[in-house]
């Protein structure tokens, strides 16, 4: 074991029996060594010590620093009375083991570059640890959480009863083996899914990261790495700790990674690094002399949100999370980078979000847990009664056969009698509660798990992935599925946007008409739009209205705007320019497909520095001072950014939701904002995703004015995102709307299909989606979620817990009806298209008032205009159902409420002519009269 030794007389004065250090509490170990022989700081015992005696005056101290996670030695040695030998006193302190003692942070400080500084602090180390058990825990853990099953507590339980020779008329081997069967079981079963646990842990804590130490760059374990460590990655690493980002091998600081292990998303997302750390490049000398102190949040599980600052040669500089890289990220396309170590190990987002391992319990064994309660109730209550009646028997005739069966000599009355012989037969009918069940539940789940790994329709053999089990435990779980929560996009949805349609200037584009003017659908047999005259069109863009390409080439400015904000609008990063290729990558595919298109229609995305935008717009070339981003969330659902043109001028681009973009136009833009709003209605319709477009002009003096305020918040480390949220709502205001863009996101292969088999099983689908509602809608169709056969679909849209119970209670009341009192109507009114189907109609209206309604074939004649209303009243299980089917009028009639419960009856003459009473309508009409009524309550009257 590497130590450097170095004596410290000044830890002289050390209190002996202050064993706490800071704001944690320190774990001793204590060892009385004669010669050390230990290898490895691991294998120190995990004995708790007691205090050491006083130090004398003539003792001799020093302190070993081992090169080794959280662990310091302090070796003292005397010569008092009280030890007359020579003894050699190690104490470990293993800080690491006891760090979740420790107090919750109010904000995180460290300093690059300095260990010492920072261990003062005791973050937490790089080691992670989601095993359940280890050597010493398992039997104890695992025996506590075996018994809380109540089969194997109620047999340790009649174990114990046997061993009593008063009672016992069974030998205890008869319950220990099952027991102790069933208990080695399931241990051999949960140490295998923890061992697994623990190959895994082993696997990412014995990983080399490159870590800067002593101006050099040496190979370190992930489970060394501390916080303030200064880590260098390559391609295609992962990352080992949550970093921030201070140099990469892409221009400006910029790298690329990707977040499918935290987010499960696949598409890079672009992180960059200061300018003043970018500057510092892959020079290890100067990487070794940064210093900067970091002020910070403490650990979260927030994934999007960071929020800190770094303060360095005099400056203070905002963090964010643009600048992080989180643990589980891959680095992607950069060569190398160098990032500083803020979280480390559990503190990391990644752990903080994975929660601790729990002890999990399925449906099948809370249900044989209630089964064997009342089991064992069945059993006591036939041990009551045959303890019972031995102490009647034997307090009245079993008194006079003393001298030949004479009780115990413990046994003094017939009360006592009765009271063994109760536990007595409680041992002797044990076998009625079925042990030998758990056993079978055991084999059967490690069966299951086989045949899972083994299932040939469960294997992706494009990237040659098997089905895999990883716990044996929750195997029956998937046969019990009730309820599937579903994101939309790339998990219903192919992740693969293409841009549609746009409405610019109150104007549609994209839809493509035939020789006759009539709407056709886009495909593959359209022939698209030519590109070529752009050198820079990306070939595999698809457009097939040419009206578009037209009205650019035209020079309509509102046009030129409209795809100007799409080309500035956006955190789009060139990944590589190899062969005159443009190559994008973006964080989202709605930006990669948006970007594209405007670079087609001629106004290309060519570089970004963090002070500046180069554009090619129709062959010239046009850098923007790029003065803010005010960046998208889910909350405020847009993004903008500023910029200062060529010309001087300074613009406000804005995209975003039209919730949010209509409620900040300028006045003068409401014409055009009832229009579009129309569009978007048409286009939501259709299942497309859409964003609306706005710009404004800026003048200087409010500017720089709102960038002072800017600056001042981005300082804030408590509440930032609010008071960022309300500065940039400050400057987006009085916009000009320029128009709206469509994309498409296609279902991937067979989602209508799988989503019908689930609804087949039984199995509710809910689904996740930030589209507009009329886009859920439709794709809720599009894949199988509603159905033409659903009579109504309900829009829930309260905006807290409450106006989403009441809005479900009056959803539910319309469904089931009322119900509860008399008199209650129900309102409905028939339009034509239910009147198409009667079936429909009549079974929805049966099922409304709980009555049974007989489907009727001559609701109205093929080809007949049918105008008449429908009368239905509700009440308790009754209902009555009447109208009239006008053969050749448009006339309306409205039929009283239902009366009281009535045999069925019903009068039909398609001809008939005269005054009808039921429907008051004119007898010269030809008509035909229906009425049916089931029994029940009266109900109101309904129209």
């Amino acid at each position: 074991m590497q130590c450097a030794i170095s004596s410290n007389e000044a830890l002289k004065e050390l209190p002996p029996k202050d064993w706490t250090m800071g704001r944690t509490q320190i774990l001793v170990y204590n060892q009385l060594l004669v010669k050390s022989k230990i290898q490895d700081h691991h294998s120190l015992p995990l004995i708790c010590s007691s205090f050491l005696p006083p130090v004398e005056p003539t003792s001799s101290l020093c302190s070993i620093s081992l090169f080794s996670p959280g662990l310091r030695l302090w070796l003292f040695t005397t010569t008092s009375d009280d030890f007359p030998w020579a003894c050699l006193h190690v104490t470990a302190v293993a800080m690491n083991l006891c760090e979740e003692n420790r107090p919750p942070e109010e904000e995180r400080r460290l300093r690059a570059n300095d260990r010492e500084y920072n261990e003062k602090f005791q973050y937490a180390h790089n080691r992670i640890k989601t095993s359940k058990y280890n050597v010493v825990t398992f039997l104890p853990v695992n025996l506590f959480e075996q018994f809380q099953r109540v089969a194997n507590a109620y047999f340790l339980f009649l174990l114990i009863l046997q061993l009593i020779p008063q009672i016992s008329s069974l030998s205890w081997f008869t319950t220990i083996v099952p027991l102790v069967l069933v208990l080695t079981i399931t241990a051999v079963k949960d140490a295998s899914d923890d061992l697994f646990r623990h190959r895994s842990d082993n696997q990412v804590n014995n990983r080399q990261s490159q870590v800067l130490i002593n101006s050099k760059v040496q190979k370190e374990k992930w489970m060394n790495v501390r916080v303030g460590d200064i880590i260098k990655m390559e391609d295609n690493q992962f990352v080992a700790a949550d970093l921030l980002l201070l140099s990469s091998s892409e221009p400006h600081g910029l790298c690329y990674i990707e977040t499918a292990e935290l987010d499960g998303e696949t598409n890079l997302k672009a992180r960059q690094a200061l300018p003043i750390t970018s500057e510092l490049g892959d020079n290890i000398g100067l990487l070794a002399q940064f210093n900067g102190d970091i002020v910070c949040e403490p650990p979260n599980n927030k994934l999007d949100r960071f929020a800190g600052s770094l303060h360095w040669n005099g400056d203070s500089l905002p963090l964010d999370n643009e600048s992080m890289l989180l643990r589980g990220c891959i680095l992607r396309n950069t060569d190398w980078c160098f990032g500083l170590v803020l979280f480390a190990g559990p503190d990391t987002k990644l752990m903080q979000n994975s929660g601790r391992t729990k002890f999990k319990r399925t449906s099948i064994d809370r249900l044989m847990n209630t089964l064997v309660l009342w089991i064992f109730g069945f059993l006591v209550c036939m041990g009551s009664i045959l303890g019972l009646g031995n102490a009647v028997w034997e307090s009245i005739t079993g008194y006079y056969f003393q001298v030949y069966m004479p009780w115990e000599k413990s046994v003094d009355s017939a009360v006592f009698s009765g009271f063994l012989t109760f536990w007595s037969y409680i041992i002797i009918l044990n076998t009625v509660v079925p042990i030998s069940l758990y056993v079978s539940v055991e084999v059967i789940r490690l069966g299951h798990s086989y045949f899972i790994n083994w299932d040939r329709k469960m294997y992706y053999a494009k990237r040659d992935t098997p089905a895999e089990a990883r716990t044996t435990t929750l195997n029956e779980e998937l046969g019990q599925i009730e309820y599937i929560f579903s994101d939309k996009t790339g998990t219903l949805t192919q992740n693969i946007m293409t841009f549609n349609k746009c409405s610019i200037n109150c104007r549609i584009y994209g839809e493509v008409f035939d020789v006759n003017g009539h709407k056709i659908e886009s495909n593959e047999k359209l022939v698209p739009v030519d590109f070529s005259t752009n050198l820079l069109a990306d070939a595999g863009f698809l457009f097939y209205d040419y009206s578009l390409l037209e009205v650019v080439r035209r020079g309509d400015r509102s046009v030129h705007e409209f795809f100007r904000v799409l080309s500035l609008c956006h955190t789009v990063m060139i990944e590589d320019k190899a062969k005159g290729e443009l190559q994008y990558q973006a964080q989202s595919p709605d930006e990669g497909a948006l970007v594209t298109a405007a670079r087609n229609f001629g106004f290309v995305f060519q570089s970004r520095t963090p002070e500046t935008i180069s554009v090619q717009e129709l062959g010239e070339t046009c850098t923007y001072r790029l003065l803010a981003i005010l960046d998208f969330n889910n909350y405020r659902k847009r993004m903008s950014v500023i910029v200062r043109n060529a010309e001087g001028k300074l613009k406000l681009y804005c995209k975003g939701a039209d919730s949010v973009i209509f409620e900040r136009l300028h006045p003068c833009c409401q014409h055009m904002m009832n229009i579009t709003g129309d569009h978007l209605s048409e286009f939501a319709t259709e299942g497309l995703r859409t964003l609306c477009l706005a710009t404004r002009d800026l003048d200087d003096e409010m500017v720089s004015e709102w960038l002072l305020r800017l600056r001042k918040v981005g300082m804030v480390l408590e509440g930032r995102e609010a008071e960022l949220a309300a500065v940039y709502n400050e400057i987006e205001q009085d916009m000009i709307l320029l128009g709206a863009t469509a994309i498409e996101d296609k279902l991937q292969e067979a989602v209508p299909e799988t989503i019908a088999k689930l609804a087949m099983a039984n199995i509710k689908l809910w689904v996740l989606t930030g589209d507009k509602q009329e886009t859920a809608v439709n794709i809720g169709y599009s894949c199988n979620m509603l159905t033409d056969d659903m009579s109504e679909v309900f829009v829930v849209s309260g905006s807290s817990a409450q106006d989403v119970r009441e809005e479900l209670r009056h959803a539910k009341q319309r469904i089931l009806g009322c119900g509860k009192g008399t008199g209650n109507g129900f309102l409905y009114t028939a339009t034509k298209d239910l009147v198409k189907d009667p079936g429909m109609m009549t079974s929805m209206l049966g099922a409304l008032g709980g009555g049974r309604i007989r489907d009727r074939d001559q609701w109205s004649q093929p080809g007949s205009r049918t105008g008449g209303r429908l009368g239905a009243g509700f009440s308790g299980g009754g209902m009555s159902l009447q109208g009239c089917d006008l053969l050749q009028s448009d006339a309306a009639t409205e039929g009283p409420g239902g009366g009281a419960g009535e045999d069925l009856q019903e009068s039909s003459d398609p001809g008939h002519r005269g005054w009808c009473k039921r429907c008051q309508h004119d007898k010269d009409i030809p008509h035909r009269c229906w009425h049916q009524r089931a029994g029940g309550y009266a109900g109101g009257a309904g129209q």
